[in-house]
């Protein structure tokens, strides 16, 4: 016999995403703010308390990763350099956030991978002072590619310490 899985609206998918994805909260976090009636959609609308599932949890926060994983290219190609950049750097944040908690839990972290992740940070930093030189006004006529954009950041920002 099988159990019909329960059925969330989109507010209450887009308040898990939210929660795990972006806020990085744990499942447990999420399934306790759920029934609580304490979850918000990502734009601050409250969402009324509702039973969930570890499971769905996950689930609910996987595809909404996926759905998500191209929005950087299509953002690119309808000409939003703006919008495709801070899509990457959010991602990159995100996943740099993740593996330095990771490092942080080990006993005995490798220093490599700190030294990585300490590098990737600084060049994070500087990118982001000097993204919005090189991105241009919202009026101008041809946006420039995500790679014209990329390339005169990087030649626009202070290096990195070694």
């Amino acid at each position: 016999m099988s159990r019909k899985a329960p059925t969330y609206s989109p507010d209450q998918r887009s308040a898990i995403a939210h929660a795990f994805n972006a806020r990085d909260w744990t499942a447990t976090d999420v399934l306790a703010a759920a029934a609580a009636g304490e979850l918000e959609t990502p734009d601050g609308r409250p969402v009324p308390a509702f039973n969930a599932t570890r499971s769905a949890i996950y689930d609910v926060a996987r595809r909404a990763r996926n759905a998500s994983a191209g929005n950087a290219a299509r953002l690119a190609v309808a000409g939003d350099t703006r919008g495709a950049l801070a899509e990457l750097y959010a991602r990159t944040v995100s996943v740099l956030d993740r593996s330095i908690g990771r490092l942080e839990q080990q006993a005995s972290p490798d220093v490599d991978a700190l030294t990585a992740a300490a590098n990737t940070l600084a060049k994070l930093a500087a990118l982001e002072r000097a993204l919005p030189a090189a991105t241009p006004p919202p009026d101008t006529e041809r946006p420039p590619t995500i790679i014209e954009t990329l390339e005169q950041a990087h030649r626009t920002s202070p290096r990195p310490p070694d």
